[in-house]
């Protein structure tokens, strides 16, 4: 699990054009933990910097951890203030990816 949490972290931290110093800051967890989870030397991260990391890459837990490929954002389960937050941290493309994975929930039901 390890290794794909440090490949997730590693891609979408580059898609979004952030260096690993930004993506910290961003997220308020120590610059090393970053360097080493995506050299794949780290040691397993605690709950919150995974939740706050996943937050600011603007995806979900279970697909940052490698447990789905899938990697909408799961926000049909959240509520209005925890969509509005995770909305206004992101930029523009990850609104985009919001409003798309918002759609794709609202026309299966």
């Amino acid at each position: 699990m390890a290794s794909t949490y440090g490949a997730r972290l590693k891609s979408l931290r580059e898609q979004q054009g952030l260096s690993q110093k930004e993506l910290a800051e961003q997220a308020a967890v120590d610059p090393s933990h970053i360097s080493r989870q995506e050299a794949g030397k780290g040691d397993n991260p605690t709950w919150s910097v995974i939740l706050s990391l996943a937050e600011v890459l603007g995806t979900s837990v279970d697909f940052l951890m490698g447990r789905t490929d899938s990697y909408d954002l799961h926000i049909h389960d959240m509520g209005f203030g925890e969509i509005r937050r995770l909305y206004l941290r992101n930029n523009q493309a990850q609104r985009r990816k919001m409003v798309a994975s918002v759609r794709r929930h609202h026309v299966q039901e």
